[in-house]
């Protein structure tokens, strides 16, 4: 983990622009559709609820001027109400997660500006683990060939997880 820090500290000292643009065009390729799609999906709740809105006034009116008995009435009302509730639910959470897609925006400047001020890293410790990293996972050891390996994968603050394949592309 100390010499990824230092590599990146160094090419964010570097070629700050470079590491900036690679990991935007990442961050952007990953979330561009799952944008578009959780958009799509908002739009169309909003749109329902408003429908759904109409249909429970428009029941409760046919309710009480007798078109409709109160049988039928309290199902529909009931499956409705059921339908609100779930799809205002699904609404305010894609409400926040389109959010924080918007605020993530610019997050590899950030990074940047974070990690270069590690370059010359001699130590870690926890203080710069917690400001640098938002988890790390350790993966159950296992034996191959007769080594005992380990896989470890690092999410840092601002941009997740970092590939070897993109570091590779900034180099």
């Amino acid at each position: 983990m100390l010499d990824d820090i230092r590599k990146y500290a160094k090419m964010a000292m570097e070629q700050p622009e470079t590491l900036v643009d690679m990991l935007s065009t990442a961050e952007e390729q990953r979330l561009q559709s799952s944008y578009s799609i959780m958009q799509s999906e908002y739009e169309q709740g909003k749109k329902r609820l408003e429908d759904l809105q109409v249909l429970l006034q428009k029941l409760f009116e046919q309710n009480v001027v007798g078109i409709l008995n109160n049988a039928n009435y309290t199902a529909m009302f009931t499956k409705y109400q059921q339908e609100q509730e779930q799809l205002e639910h699904r609404t305010k959470e894609l409400c926040k997660k389109l959010d924080s897609v918007k605020e993530s925006e610019g997050s590899g400047q950030k990074w940047v500006d974070l990690i270069s001020k590690y370059a010359d890293l001699q130590e870690l410790d926890a203080p710069i683990v917690n400001e640098l990293c938002e988890k790390i996972m350790v993966h159950e050891a296992q034996k191959v060939d007769g080594i005992r390996t380990q896989k470890i994968e690092i999410f840092y603050r601002f941009v997740g997880k970092l590939s070897v394949r993109d570091v590779a592309q900034a180099s």
